[in-house]
């Protein structure tokens, strides 16, 4: 890493081009994006974020569940496997730790929760399309396991910053029951 102005770190990623990280020094709250919002519009977030919510628990019966179990059974994957694809989610769950100490040091929560989750959906295209990319599909096992295995790990490290904003968002009077 290479550090540019105060609070800034930059990460090559590519021949000429840098990841640049922006760091806020850690006060006694946790960082705010924005002013003190109004009633109705944390009133609004709050229904938006059940909806995101019903919308997140479609995508993890729909994806998470048997189907990528039966997608491994269908293309002959041993039990190993099988059962790896199962301990992953629970494996990496470990991430979550050093994720909620580099949020708690981020300028923008919103901006990585959004890049972590929109990775990790988009990654899980690649289960279903990685069979017809081998000429024998059980080749194609390491590598969904690898794919949902780097899809589990944004998923993973999207809960930090989520929660997080959860907090900010929803006042202390209601957030026992909401």
């Amino acid at each position: 890493p290479r550090t540019g102005a105060p609070g800034q770190i930059g990460f090559p990623i590519a021949s000429g081009c840098r990841c640049l990280i922006v760091f806020r020094p850690m006060s006694g709250t946790p960082p705010t994006e924005n002013a003190p919002l109004t009633d109705a519009q944390v009133r609004r977030g709050m229904v938006v974020n059940v909806a995101a919510g019903c919308l997140g628990l479609v995508f993890i019966a729909a994806a998470l569940g048997f189907p990528a179990t039966l997608l491994l059974e269908s293309l002959n994957a041993s039990g190993k496997q099988i059962g790896l694809l199962s301990s992953i989610q629970h494996l990496a769950l470990a991430v979550q730790i050093p994720v909620a100490w580099f949020v708690g040091h981020l300028a923008r929560r919103k901006r990585f929760w959004f890049v972590t989750v929109l990775v990790h959906r988009l990654l899980w295209c690649l289960p279903g399309l990685l069979p017809f990319c081998f000429t024998d599909p059980a080749d194609a096992i390491p590598w969904i396991l690898v794919a949902v295995g780097v899809s589990t790990l944004f998923d993973k490290a999207s809960s930090p910053p989520w929660l997080s904003w959860m907090t900010d968002l929803v006042p202390e009077r209601v957030s026992g029951r909401f």
